[in-house]
């Protein structure tokens, strides 16, 4: 089912102080150990810096459950599938989150203590920073500001299948958009003033929140090309048999890596890392942040 969404100008112009948020990330580079029973040899050394691996490990044990009783639990066939996972020394920048939705089957509710979801989807890194954030500046203002920023016409469109970083295949919400649709106009923000081939979107669905909620407008800018950590909006190509190709439908979400062969991109709800084949990208847009919306 699909659903198209109308705005008017004023309600997209309340939601523009809506905060934006980045998360930071840090990496430890670890050697691995090979037996869930060795007893952690880094543990003087590393004091309070527990790695993923570790962590798991602790669960596990407060749970009192095997690797083979955990696999079975998750949903995996054996215990060869996720020792990895509780290896101390196993520290990647963040447990991927369908890992963590089938552990949290097997962990969730055991133990003493009992063993908390969020305990574990802690690990997939994604926590949204709730603390206020004090602007040393006089908020601008929107008031005769030209209303002269197109937005583009959005439809939820039906989910698409691509690979997680666990060769898992999971469903990704799409969102169709219109180039050649502008459903109205909205007013500039000042630090927009001179990006005049930027657009806005309002979007649909909500595999992004809470950063981005239904119905609100994001601001894309499709000259300067976005880093590493950026929001982006993914226009993704269809070819017809003659290899002749069309945007056909677009992602917003999180990009996270970036390689010749692929995008690899994260989204919110639910937590997921995937990656789309760089064949299937016909444009990479950056989303402009508040911030810079407003302050440069």
């Amino acid at each position: 089912m699909t659903q198209l969404l109308g705005h008017g100008a004023d309600a997209a112009e309340a939601s523009y102080y809506r905060a934006d948020r980045h998360a930071s990330y840090v990496r430890y580079d670890r050697t691995y150990v090979n037996d869930e029973n060795v007893p952690d040899q880094c543990d003087a050394v590393r004091m309070q810096d527990k790695t993923i691996g570790t962590t798991l490990r602790e669960l596990r044990q407060r749970a009192s459950l095997s690797l083979e009783q955990v696999a079975k639990g998750a949903g995996y066939r054996g215990r060869s599938s996720i020792q990895q996972y509780f290896h101390s020394d196993y520290n990647p920048d963040r447990l991927d989150a369908v890992v963590a939705e089938k552990l949290c089957k097997a962990f969730v509710g055991k133990g003493d203590p009992a063993i908390a979801r969020s305990e574990i989807m802690a690990l997939v890194g994604l926590a949204v920073p709730t603390e206020v954030i004090h602007i040393d500046q006089e908020m601008p203002t929107l008031r005769g500001a030209p209303r002269d920023l197109p937005v583009y016409g959005t439809v939820l469109g039906a989910d698409l299948d691509f690979a997680a970083l666990s060769d898992e295949t999971v469903a990704i919400e799409q969102t169709l958009v219109s180039m050649m649709e502008t459903i109205t106009y909205v007013r500039r923000p000042p630090a927009m003033s001179e990006m005049r081939q930027a657009y806005a979107l309002f979007v649909v669905g909500s595999s992004m929140e809470p950063r981005y909620g239904p119905g609100d407008p994001v601001f894309v800018d499709p000259v300067r090309p976005p880093a590493i950590g950026d929001d982006v909006v993914v226009q993704l190509i269809d070819r017809d048999a003659d290899g002749e190709g069309r945007v056909v439908c677009a992602l917003i979400k999180t990009l996270r890596r970036r390689s010749g062969s692929y995008l690899e991109l994260e989204q919110y709800e639910p937590r997921l890392t995937f990656r789309v084949p760089a064949s299937r990208v016909a444009h990479l847009h950056r989303i402009i942040s508040m911030k810079e919306a407003f302050f440069g």
